[in-house]
């Protein structure tokens, strides 16, 4: 038996601090700063939509994105058996520093804070009234959390319904790349190499305990008034 539900609040508040040694710079306002945030894969290196223009030699950004989510995952099978029932609010500041115009440093630091929240009545009534189906989170007493994914009959993750403890820090290098033509119009690109430090509680699913490392090639491309990343 699986059932899933990943209901963001749609509560993505951006807040874009933007401080320069003695000068004014314009912030992107784009893209939303998101990521998957299922439970589990905040043990992996996730990508996540990021803007390919740099700050400018010495600009520092700082942005800080507060995301609310409703989340049920219940599955099992010969080996494995997971059950996650909770809210979980991530507050993530992430600063992005030029060392140069074409060579940036970023840092994403994400607490996070998971618990049995309040959802649970207000989404049965919702998919109640559509004639949908509730993902089975009706078997289960309203707003009591669960995290628990075991495997081989060996526990592998214990959740706990805490206020905000750390996740695993992300440091990167962005540097930009020559743009390309698409017509008559530019489209920037960079090369962004990501570490990610094991700082979260891996037993909690906090975090991996390992180093990741990845790569990308962050584009971007915008005629007023549309920007696509």
């Amino acid at each position: 038996m699986k059932h899933y539900l990943n209901c963001s609040a749609g509560l993505l508040l951006g807040i874009a601090l933007i401080l320069g040694s003695g000068t004014e710079a314009r912030s992107e306002l784009g893209p939303l700063h998101s990521a998957n945030r299922f439970p589990l894969h905040m043990m992996v290196l996730t990508p996540r939509p990021i803007a390919a223009d740099l700050p400018g030699q010495g600009v520092l950004e700082a942005t800080l994105a507060l995301e609310y989510s409703s989340i049920f995952f219940d599955y099992r099978n010969a080996r494995w058996d997971f059950l996650i029932d909770m809210e979980i609010l991530i507050a993530e500041l992430s600063v992005r520093y030029g060392l140069t115009e074409k060579v940036a440093i970023l840092m994403d630091a994400p607490m996070i804070s998971m618990g049995g929240g309040f959802m649970d009545g207000f989404l049965q009534n919702y998919h109640r009234a559509l004639g949908v189906s509730n993902y089975g989170r009706e078997f289960r007493q309203p707003d009591i959390f669960a995290y628990r994914a075991t495997k081989d009959g060996a526990v592998w993750v214990r959740g706990k319904a805490d206020t905000f403890r750390p996740g695993d820090l992300r440091l990167s290098a962005q540097v930009e790349l020559p743009s390309m033509q698409w017509g008559d119009q530019s489209v920037r690109v960079a090369a962004l190499v990501a570490l990610k430090l094991p700082t979260g509680d891996a037993g909690s699913g906090l975090g991996s305990g390992q180093y990741d490392a990845g790569f990308y090639v962050p584009m971007q491309w915008g005629d007023a008034p549309w920007t696509f990343y």
